[in-house]
């Protein structure tokens, strides 16, 4: 606290140039002001030294790793950003106080602060899903509900409000918000979310961020390519509704529309058939998102199955295969831990035969003869040369001969019945939260099975 202190700085009078924005940025530029506060009136600038900065980054550190929650509620440029507001207000008050009486202070404010850091929000995420209606649904806790279907009841409006009309009113006004969202894609789809514990944007963030896996989840879980271009309404979605439109030389003026909406290919009587029958999967899945949102047992196993899910999703909203293929690996490095590039292959191969019970020399190919072992250590070369500029990204062409499709079905299956195995795994005693041990349990369980029906049909 005494070094942050130090690095406080009040600058006044003549030094300080307002007679245009431009040449106040050029002045702080000069000066070096870091959490800056301009007062006008009085022709003052407040803030910090670069050391004082850098005094104030490392205290927000310190505090976030002495409230574990903190790591999760909060980022460190929030707290630092309210450690300076805090101490320069009461430094700008008192300049003379003295560190002990500055930080009693500052931990009383910062106190108040986490009154709003553990009030739980219930989100309502716009999303372009399917353009027909169908039974609401849930992986977790994240539940899908197609907008006729949503009313006051889904966000409890006006429970426990002083002024129910006036609660009213703003579900009115949030509504007209979200309708204006969904119209901007053609959406028909909200996800619903609970998040608590999270500061305002990071809760945001956290929800789009469940939304996403979920999403991710669910293309995993159909698989189908029907699926590929949904998504939220905020995030990586392509607008489907539009023309391609250009201009011949002849003088011939040419249009073309893209107006099919993500999921418009999905049977609802096949798709509400599907949601009953892959309830284990569902399950399985949820029981990851659930603690992604509030953690509980097993948190790097399911952070794993959770990144992996969310790039899985990433991979499906690309046009260029080239960055399809990278996030493809992505989703199979999170997930199976795979540190080091010259062991990738070999690491991501071991996963691949405990949890899916494949072979690296078994013959997977889709569109031709291909190997796992083939297709694995063709995808990591790709990737390697996609991303470090030896391959082109804006090129309709990979590297290799595999199709990305081949990959996308291996990772899709894998991300399913990891979380399945990684829910029995939870189940079944006192296991460790570490991958080696989860994929030896795996075999050991796949032994267990073999030996039952050897010793079945002997009988």
């Amino acid at each position: 606290m005494a070094a942050a202190m130090e690095g406080f700085c009040r600058l006044a009078g003549d030094a300080l140039d307002l007679s245009s924005p431009m040449k106040f940025l050029t002045w702080n530029d000069k000066h070096k002001l870091h959490h800056a506060s301009l007062n006008v009136p009085e022709r003052v600038a407040t803030g910090f030294s670069g050391q004082g900065a850098l005094a104030l980054r490392e205290l927000a550190r310190e505090l976030r790793r002495a409230n574990p929650t903190w790591e999760t509620a909060v980022t460190l440029h929030q707290v630092e950003a309210k450690l300076a507001s805090v101490l320069r207000t009461i430094l700008e008050a008192a300049p003379e106080t003295e560190t002990g009486v500055a930080a009693a202070g500052v931990a009383q404010r910062l106190l108040d602060w986490t009154v709003d850091i553990g009030s739980t929000r219930r989100h309502a995420v716009p999303i372009a899903f399917l353009p027909q209606r169908a039974t609401r649904f849930a992986i977790g806790p994240v539940e899908f509900v197609h907008r006729e279907d949503f009313g006051q009841a889904d966000v409890k409006v006006g429970a426990s409000a002083s002024n129910a009309n006036s609660a009213t009113e703003r579900h009115q006004f949030a509504m007209e918000r979200i309708d204006k969202s969904l119209a901007t894609r053609g959406a028909h789809w909200i996800a619903l979310v609970t998040v608590s514990n999270r500061e305002a944007d990071v809760s945001v963030a956290t929800a789009n961020n469940a939304v996403d896996i979920a999403l991710g989840a669910l293309q995993a879980m159909v698989g189908t390519s029907g699926l590929n271009t949904i998504g939220r309404v905020g995030g990586r979605l392509a607008n489907w509704d539009c023309f391609d439109t250009w201009f011949e030389m002849d003088g011939q003026t040419a249009f073309r529309r893209n107006d099919d909406p993500p999921g418009f290919a999905i049977d609802i009587g096949a798709f509400e058939k599907w949601l009953a029958e892959a309830h284990p999967a569902r399950s399985a899945a949820g029981q990851c998102l659930h603690a992604f949102l509030a953690g509980g047992p097993f948190p790097r196993l399911n952070e794993a199955w959770c990144e992996a899910a969310y790039w899985f999703h990433e991979a499906m909203a690309e046009h260029l295969d080239t960055m399809r293929i990278a996030r493809l690996e992505t989703s199979l490095e999170v997930l199976l831990r795979a540190e080091k590039s010259s062991g990738s292959a070999n690491r991501i191969l071991a996963g691949l035969e405990a949890v899916l019970g494949i072979d690296p020399s078994t013959n997977i190919g889709v569109v031709r003869s291909v190997t796992m072992r083939e297709l694995v250590e063709e995808m990591v070369r790709s990737r390697s040369r996609v991303l470090h500029g030896t391959w082109p990204t804006l090129t309709s062409d990979l590297p290799g001969t595999i199709p990305v499709s081949d990959l996308a079905a291996v990772v899709r299956r894998l991300i399913v019945m990891f979380a399945i195995k990684l829910e029995q795994y939870a189940a079944n005693g006192d296991h460790k939260d570490d991958l080696a041990p989860f994929l030896t349990w795996v075999r050991g369980q796949a032994t267990k099975r073999a030996s039952t029906v050897v010793s079945a049909e002997t009988k």
